[in-house]
């Protein structure tokens, strides 16, 4: 599954790779812990390349959008190959968003 993250496509650091597995996490903290107030921690967007295993933890207000397009296509213009995750030709510049 391929994951948009605040505008922007999430993207392995290791890799470059574009599919993930998701999923979330709780972001202990020992005061809490200790007080048994693990409940107010905030959570966290993990999510596990497909390809590597490397893992990207993501906190806050990221807004996650799944997508599930990782495969080629051809170019309306030309008929080259567009690549996964790309909306931009590169044999004749033609763009999906244009």
């Amino acid at each position: 599954m391929r994951y948009e993250i605040s505008g922007k496509y999430l993207e392995c650091s290791h890799c470059d790779y574009q599919g993930f597995q998701s999923s979330s996490a709780q972001l202990n903290t020992a005061l809490m812990t200790f007080f048994d107030f693990d409940w107010l921690n905030k959570s966290a967007h993990v999510f596990e390349c497909e390809q590597c295993g490397k893992i990207e933890w993501f906190g806050g207000n990221a807004k996650v959008v799944e997508h599930d397009d990782l495969t080629e296509s051809d170019c309306l213009s030309c008929a080259g190959r567009i690549g996964a995750g790309e909306t931009r030709c590169a044999s004749c510049g033609w763009s999906y968003e244009d």
